[in-house]
C-alpha cells in the first residue's frame, strides 16, 4: 500500500506540473476557447429562443390587452348606438306631438285629450279598431270624436275606466255626414271591408274633382263640423246612375298614427 500512496502522490506532482507549463503555455485558453466555439451554437439557439419566448409573451400580453379594449370599445359603442336609437325614438316623437299641438292650434274651438294607441284590433278583419290609454277616468266618453295630426280618425265605441276603444272611419259600420269643401255639395262617407272609403249620395250633377277636400258637414249631431277627412282620389259617374261613385282618400294615414286627440267638449247627439 505504500509504494501505491507514493505512486498516487507522484502522479498528482507530475499532472500539477503539466498544467502550470499548459497555462503559461497558453494550452489551457486554447482548450477553453475550443469548447465555447463547441458549445456557441447551442448558446445562439438558447438566446434566439429566450427572445422569442419573451416576443411571445409580449405579444400574448397585447392581445390580451387589445381583446379588452375591443370589448370595451363595443359595450361603448354599443351604448351610444342606444343613446342615439333613444334619441332618434324622442326626436320623432317630439315631432308628432309638435303636430298634434299645432293641429289643436288650428282648431282651437275645441278642448282636447292627448291619448297614445296601444293596440289595433282587427280580429275579425272587419272591425277597424283601436285602442287609446285614456278612459272614462280620463273623461273619455262613448260617442267622443278622436281626430289626429291631418284630421279626422273616427269615435269612441267604448270607454273603460283606464283604456277606451275607437272605432276607426274605414270601419264597414261608419257613415259620417260630410260634404265637398269647395262646392258645399253634401253626402255620406261610408267605411267598407276593404278600408276604402267611398262617398255616397252626391248627385251626378254635382261638380266632384280630384282633389277635392272632404269635411264634416255637422249634420246629424254625429260630429262637429269642419273638421278634414279626405281627398277625392276618384269621382266618376254615369247617365243610368243616380249618384256618383267617388273614392276618398283619408288624410290620416290611419294604419301609421301613434297618437291622436279626443275631443271632451263635444257632446254627440242623436237627432229624431
Amino acid at each position: 500500500m505504500g509504494s501505491r500512496r507514493v505512486a498516487l502522490v507522484v502522479a498528482a506532482m507530475l499532472l500539477g506540473m503539466a498544467a502550470v507549463v499548459a497555462s503559461e503555455r497558453g494550452w489551457t485558453h486554447a482548450a477553453e476557447g475550443a469548447a465555447a466555439d463547441a458549445l456557441a451554437p447551442a448558446q445562439r439557439v438558447m438566446v434566439g429562443f429566450t427572445s422569442f419566448l419573451e416576443s411571445f409573451v409580449n405579444v400574448a400580453v397585447r392581445v390580451g390587452q387589445l381583446e379588452a379594449e375591443n370589448r370595451a370599445l363595443r359595450s361603448e359603442l354599443s351604448r351610444v348606438k342606444q343613446e342615439m336609437l333613444g334619441l332618434v325614438e324622442a326626436g320623432q316623437e317630439n315631432e308628432r306631438l309638435r303636430a298634434l299641438l299645432a293641429y289643436q292650434q288650428r282648431y282651437d274651438e275645441h278642448d282636447y285629450l292627448t291619448a297614445a294607441i296601444i293596440n289595433r284590433a282587427d280580429g275579425n278583419h272587419l272591425l277597424h279598431a283601436i285602442t287609446i290609454d285614456r278612459g272614462s277616468n280620463d273623461g273619455v266618453q262613448d260617442g267622443m270624436v278622436v281626430v289626429a295630426d291631418g284630421g279626422l280618425v273616427g269615435r269612441v265605441a267604448k270607454s273603460y275606466p283606464t283604456v277606451a276603444k275607437v272605432l276607426v272611419i274605414t270601419d264597414p259600420s261608419s257613415a259620417v255626414n260630410t260634404m265637398v269643401q269647395r262646392t258645399r255639395a253634401a253626402g255620406v262617407l261610408m267605411g267598407s271591408a276593404t278600408r276604402d272609403l267611398r262617398l255616397e249620395y252626391i248627385n251626378q250633377e254635382e261638380d266632384v274633382q280630384p282633389g277635392d277636400v272632404i269635411i264634416t258637414s255637422g249634420l246629424g249631431g254625429g260630429f262637429p263640423k269642419g273638421i278634414p277627412i279626405g281627398m277625392v282620389a276618384e269621382a266618376s259617374g254615369s247617365d243610368l246612375a243616380l249618384f256618383k261613385t267617388i273614392r276618398v282618400q283619408p288624410t290620416v294615414a290611419l294604419h301609421a298614427i301613434e297618437e291622436v286627440l279626443v275631443i271632451t267638449d263635444f257632446t254627440p247627439m242623436s237627432l229624431p
